[in-house]
């Protein structure tokens, strides 16, 4: 569930991150990371991956971490974000963690590390500087927080409800036995020279590996079959036909393993995908995640159809 609350926080630049979300949890800790990888996507934005400083005896193996390692494994949960603070600015900045946190693990990786999307912003300062040129920031080093309380797995705590009887999810973003619906709403960038366009969409070849991959049977092949459920990814380019794209022109770049949509996601949309079935509803739970307009009136929607506590999101405005 890495796709972000916001790729960036440049629509409220006036009020700092940490202020905003200052009745949000966070962890105590400052973990020191580096800027180790740079990948432009489209021509807005980019992706960040920062390496995790391995430890011997608590400290770095790394001569050129200046930062003490703390004592804590870094750890996160999907859907959290990081104050990102960055040594040159006064204010940190906030951005949701789009890795795994198995990439994290120095348990299941050679080369930890997380990863952001940051879209170019001018007006934010985090983000300005975290799309500087390649040459004058790769290899720094930043420290960051962990923090939010939009994630997944839904914690049960206050009346919500158990993973074990959840049986289908929806997510909805713009910008385990369980059926999964993702509806993703986003523009289709301008082209870039030597790059299709199924590669410049933010994740969108990360989601085809998925179902493909769910498709060939691997990630549940000792599953029953009886219990698979592949992953519906429905993608809804609100700017499609504007950009002179025809669907099956794209549909054919990603081989066919998502429904195109040349059109933004309607409450209609959720309405079809949860059905009418009570007993379906009670065990459906709903996150959602994008621009202001577009998260209030789907959150509205939908704790009409599954309920208030069924209906995870964060909302910044």
């Amino acid at each position: 569930m890495s796709t972000a609350k916001s790729i960036n926080q440049s629509n409220k630049t006036s009020v700092p991150h940490e202020n905003r979300t200052s009745a949000e949890p966070r962890q105590s800790t400052l973990y020191p990371v580096r800027l180790s990888h740079i990948e432009q996507i489209n021509p807005t934005i980019r992706l960040l991956q920062f390496a995790i400083p391995s430890r011997v005896d608590g400290r770095s193996n790394t001569s050129n971490h200046s930062s003490p390692i703390p004592p804590k494994a870094f750890t996160f949960l999907p859907g959290q974000w990081l104050d990102v603070h960055i040594p040159s600015l006064r204010d940190a900045g906030g951005f949701t963690i789009t890795s795994t946190p198995l990439e994290a693990s120095p348990e299941s990786s050679d080369y930890p590390y997380i990863e952001l999307a940051v879209q170019d912003a001018p007006g934010n300062p985090a983000a300005a500087w975290l799309w500087r040129p390649e040459s004058e920031i790769l290899g720094a080093e930043v420290q960051v927080r962990v923090g939010g309380s939009f994630v997944w797995p839904p914690s049960a705590a206050g009346g919500g409800i158990p993973l074990a009887e959840i049986r289908k999810v929806i997510f909805v973003a713009g910008g385990v036995g369980i059926k999964i619906h993702l509806l993703y709403s986003t523009k289709l960038p301008p082209p870039m020279k030597n790059q299709n366009r199924e590669n410049q969409i933010l994740f969108l070849p990360r989601l085809l590996e998925i179902v493909h991959s769910e498709t060939r049977g691997h990630p549940q092949q000792d599953k029953p079959k009886s219990t698979f459920q592949p992953l519906d990814v429905r993608l809804y380019l609100t700017n499609l036909s504007a950009q002179g794209t025809c669907t099956s022109e794209l549909l054919a770049e990603s081989h066919h393993g998502i429904s195109i949509y040349d059109r933004r996601i309607t409450a209609t949309d959720l309405q079809h995908l949860i059905g009418s079935d009570s007993d379906e509803r009670v065990r459906t739970v709903c996150n959602v995640c994008g621009p202001p307009q577009m998260t209030d009136e789907f959150v509205d929607v939908l704790k009409h159809i599954v309920g208030d506590d069924r209906v995870f999101y964060e909302k910044w405005w």
